[in-house]
């Protein structure tokens, strides 16, 4: 199985998998359909649950879940509703462990983990222009990246044992 985003001739997003041969678009029914909205999927689970966000008519990113059509939304308690800023949802694992990040009131970016029906901001400590979580795996190893003061990137993993 294969999911991404493509971006259609108006500048509006849209999610897709391709599984077996057969190709599906995926939208969330609360995107925007402007340029520069849409929705965008990051990630699918062995049993098939969507991992995206969508940007609305305001702007603002909102992250979800989507198992056979039915939309959950993951949305960080930290994160801003401002314009450009909201929740992304990069990954999802089997046991339904969501990985992302969340632009705070500052907008800076912070990585999360949603596990067990909590958020957990996860923030290296040798970031100082950002952090972000990208995916958590059947084993709860998360990977990511931070940015450093001198704007370079630097990836990472935390092991469950770490956090």
């Amino acid at each position: 199985m294969i999911v991404g985003t493509y971006i259609d001739s108006a500048g509006v997003e849209h999610g897709y998998i391709l599984r077996g041969g057969d190709y599906r678009t995926v939208d969330d029914a609360s995107a925007g359909g402007a340029s520069g909205e849409g929705t965008a999927l990051g990630g699918i689970s062995n049993n098939g649950a969507l991992a995206g966000a969508y940007i609305d008519s305001q702007g603002v990113n909102h992250g979800f879940i989507d198992r056979s059509g039915d939309f959950s939304v993951v949305a960080d308690p930290n994160a801003s509703h401002a314009k450009g800023d909201g929740t992304l949802a990069y990954c999802v694992n089997d046991s339904g462990a969501v990985a992302g990040t969340y632009f705070g009131a500052s907008g800076a970016a912070h990585g999360f983990r949603f596990e067990h029906g909590s958020y957990q901001t996860l923030d290296d400590p040798s970031a100082t222009a950002g952090t972000s979580v990208q995916c958590i795996n059947d084993h709860r190893v998360i990977v990511g990246f931070y940015i450093d003061g001198q704007g370079a990137y630097h990836g990472f993993f935390v092991r469950p044992q770490d956090s």
